[in-house]
């Protein structure tokens, strides 16, 4: 059984300053239940339900960086709160995106020229099936104080993955550094360019990377559900590669 093609939601970050961001999406942590006669909506969907499916996107690189995509559905291993969990669906298939791109306007000369010239390069990293909202910025959007753990909860409990493309890797490789903490917790990635090419090529990478994604889903067992917070870890049983998904999910009780 597998999944239907579905859309992803991503933050494409180009910024040398640190900010917090969240893009609202949909819950992990439900399971679809179709009206009769109604196609399957998104799996990641929030809906009414009463059995629990948590869907996990899933990216997985070798030891060069490139993608992954030859993995079956018995290589995979998922665990939820230490507790390893049986996969109920598995897809391997491409899937359109729905995108938010965040340009970050307050940029050293320098970074901004590499930026304009990149900027048509964003157009053509998408197809015709993808959602995609640009949005320029050079401050904060609101006056909020949102500290890191609060604005992590929010892109977990989105399901937002973020991806970062940074022109200053000195800042972003900073282990201190929350868009880096970001983008790994929540499944994304990032990449550091220097000059308008790589940022051209750093775009049709980011969106490569955001719509080849695995889809596991599984019915969580022997954790406790009445705990907000539950930790994943997606293992692979082939050696040599790197897994990026999220670190975990927040419960949405429904009404």
């Amino acid at each position: 059984m597998g999944l239907p093609r579905q859309p992803a939601v991503w933050a494409l970050l180009l910024a040398l300053a640190v900010f917090p961001t969240k893009a609202a999406q949909t819950s992990p942590a439900a399971t679809p239940q179709q009206p009769q006669g109604q196609e399957p909506s998104d799996p990641r969907a929030k809906i009414r339900s009463t059995v629990e499916l948590v869907v996990v996107p899933v990216t997985v690189k070798d030891s060069k960086g490139n993608l992954v995509d030859d993995l079956r559905k018995d290589e995979f291993r998922i665990f939820e709160d230490g507790v390893e969990q049986q996969l109920s669906l598995f897809s391997a298939d491409a899937f359109p995106l729905s995108a938010v791109v965040l340009l970050d306007d307050d940029l050293k000369p320098k970074a901004a020229g590499q930026l304009q010239k990149s900027l048509l390069a964003i157009a053509g990293a998408f197809s015709e099936s993808d959602e995609v909202a640009l949005a320029r910025f050079a401050s904060f959007f609101t006056p909020n104080t949102y500290n890191y753990d609060q604005t992590l909860a929010l892109l977990l409990s989105s399901d937002v993955s973020v991806y970062a493309i940074g022109t200053d890797a000195a800042l972003l490789r900073r282990g201190a550094s929350s868009l880096s903490r970001y983008a790994r917790a929540t499944g994304g990635d990032i990449h550091f360019v220097n000059n308008a090419p790589a940022l051209s090529r750093a775009y049709a990478q980011v969106a490569e990377e955001a719509r080849h994604q695995y889809t596991l889903a599984y019915v969580p067992a022997g954790t406790d559900r009445t705990q907000n917070y539950h930790s994943i870890e997606v293992r692979v049983r082939r050696p040599g590669l790197e897994v990026f998904s999220r670190d975990g999910y927040y419960l949405v009780r429904l009404p």
